[in-house]
């Protein structure tokens, strides 16, 4: 066995993944792609001298400081969650051939940018995973900023989009945990970027721009679908608002439609797999079922997502936060926050040099700004598992953002103080969403705690080494959170969730990919119709029971009282358990 976190793994060669030449221009054009968050500060003096080359890149030092710094209350350490083991260690480590692997779970079949980099890049810093944290955070500034410039060529847009864009406290999930930043923030880094480059186009820029905007907007379709449909809304969206100055050079934007329907082309003649199949399923609005169903239900999960999602993240968070931040008495976080947020409100306050281009009005830029938070859903309305989790708000964050900044400009305007007004509840609020945010980062601590401790029992009392068996662990349940500021779907779910997260941390514990299967079996409900076959108790080759309160693992067997209902018991003869069934619905009822 061995302590989580620390083993080797094995490294894969950078040549097998890509040829010598291809990763030549990968690393060129990458270097100039990573830098594009800096160009739009330049003005072209040849001889800037460098402390204004450094006054540049204060906007992005501000911005980053801010993302990435909320990570560190606990330092510079990253705590892993649920795919993360599987994703940037087993791949990586138990498959001695990367492309057949890519080909066997049919990784190009949809998100082909996010399954290649996560084998090529982010699972090479898995032993430092605060690294890819601190990299995936630096693109996110960058769209951050990016969406800034590019917005404020049409609006008035301030400092408050920034902070509600990047620092959302509803969006930790989808920006913290790298199974779902990799794909996320990777792909509106992306979408940015090319949204950048096209508006450079749309104003008179050389043509390269426009190939350029396009090869990169393909890109960024290629990280999640959610970033396709909002990077794809963002271009029309951008044509649109141009049109009246610059004409028919606008008419390029659709070729944006024109990228999706080479994506879905090129996705569809990739080699397929399981991995990705039954995400592709759709439910089109053309019976009963669609309306008094499905869409309810789709209805109801965004509403507690953004709604309750995002004011338990936010009210709840910030209580809890503080509440930690004085139990710890890290008074060093609070004023290490409290001067980033000073340096932020310095920025934001600057009075900056105006494009001359005539803004368009505040209720135009709240409008867009709807437009876009509501254009990421619209997959969720055709996908026929339509699971939105906390992470899937992250896309609609700069429409958030962008109403949330037009609606302050406006609600400022009276007072004659817009820029300092607004540089001042900018860095306040940025101020209540890091201290927010302590309270998350403290509950993915304690769960990657909680699955190291309950995965290091599993491998030290069951024998896990025979890979044919099946492996059942009653009352293990998803999360041992004892607080939380919102339970979700599997928001700040351990590896004790499912077959596939609890058996992959236990292969990656146990170095070995030939493992028995292990199975968590919750208490209340132990299965419904659905996964009544995969969780049905008397399927195991062996049993175990798991009582959380003396944190023991031990084996059971079964005697079955009637249908669908046993009785559990220890080796020792005592009755550790029941289980019944009620409608369907299989439940454990502890007995020790």
């Amino acid at each position: 066995m061995r302590a989580a976190i620390k083993s080797p793994r094995k490294a894969i060669p950078a040549a097998r993944l890509i040829p010598a030449d291809l990763r030549h221009s990968v690393l060129k054009w990458g270097w100039w792609l990573a830098s594009a968050p800096f160009l739009f500060f330049r003005e072209g003096e040849p001889e800037m001298k460098l402390k204004e080359k450094l006054f540049r890149l204060l906007p992005f030092l501000s911005v980053f400081s801010l993302i990435f710094g909320r990570y560190l209350y606990y330092g510079p350490v990253y705590f892993y969650q649920l795919d993360d083991y599987i994703q940037y260690h087993n791949y990586t480590a138990f498959n001695p051939s990367i492309w057949k692997l890519i080909k066997d779970m049919g990784l190009l079949q949809a998100r082909p940018a996010a399954g290649v980099l996560d084998l090529a890049v982010w699972s090479r810093m898995f032993p430092v995973m605060i690294l890819a944290v601190a990299v995936i955070s630096a693109l996110y500034a960058g769209a951050a900023l990016l969406l800034r410039a590019v917005f404020r060529r049409h609006f008035d847009t301030g400092w408050f989009f920034i902070v509600i864009f990047a620092l959302l406290p509803l969006g930790f999930e989808g920006t913290y945990w790298v199974s779902a930043s990799s794909r996320i923030v990777c792909g509106l880094f992306f979408a940015a970027l090319a949204a950048w480059l096209m508006q450079k186009y749309f104003d008179g820029g050389p043509w390269p721009l426009l190939p350029a905007a396009l090869a990169v907007q393909f890109f960024a379709s290629c990280f999640y679908e959610q970033v396709l449909v909002f990077s794809v809304a963002l271009m029309l969206l951008l044509a649109v608002l141009s049109f009246r100055e610059r004409g028919k050079r606008c008419f390029w934007g659709l070729f944006a439609l024109v990228n999706t329907g080479l994506y879905f082309l090129l996705t569809a003649l990739a080699p397929s797999g399981t991995f990705y199949e039954s995400r592709m399923e759709l439910v089109l609005p053309n019976t009963l079922y669609y309306f008094d169903t499905f869409l309810p239900e789709v209805l109801g999960q965004l509403r507690h997502a953004f709604l309750g999602g995002g004011f338990y993240t936010l009210v709840k968070g910030l209580w809890r936060g503080i509440r930690i931040l004085l139990a710890d008495r890290a008074f060093w976080f609070a004023l290490f926050a409290l001067a980033l947020c000073v340096l932020f409100y310095f920025v934001a306050r600057r009075r900056e040099k105006e494009s001359g281009q005539k803004r368009k009005r505040g209720w135009i830029a709240l409008l867009c700004g709807i437009l876009l938070a509501l254009a990421p859903l619209a997959p969720f309305f055709i996908l026929a598992n339509p699971w939105f989790s906390l992470r899937g708000t992250v896309t609609s964050f700069a429409g958030i953002a962008l109403a949330a900044d037009a609606l302050l400009s406006r609600l400022l305007r009276p007072f004659g103080c817009r820029r300092q007004g607004a540089a001042v509840i900018s860095a306040a609020t940025a101020f209540i969403f890091v201290l927010a945010g302590i309270s998350e980062l403290h509950d993915y601590r304690q769960t990657m705690r909680n699955d190291q401790q309950i995965g290091t029992l599993i491998t030290a009392e069951a024998a896990l080494e025979n890979a044919g068996e099946s492996v059942g662990i009653l009352c293990l349940e998803p999360s041992y959170l004892e607080e939380q500021n919102y339970f979700w779907h599997e928001h700040l779910h351990g590896v004790t969730e499912s077959n596939w997260a609890l058996t992959g941390f236990l292969q990656y514990l146990c170095n070995e990919q030939e493992i028995a299967s292990v199975t968590p079996l919750p208490t209340d409900p132990l299965y419904r119709a659905y996964n009544y076959e995969s969780n049905r108790p008397d399927r195991f080759d062996r049993l175990y029971y798991y009582n959380a309160g003396e944190g023991t693992l031990l084996p059971v067997t079964l005697k079955q009282t009637g249908e669908r209902a046993y009785e559990v018991y220890l080796e020792d003869g005592r009755q550790a358990a029941r289980i019944q069934d009620e409608n369907g619905i299989g439940r454990i009822i502890p007995l020790l």
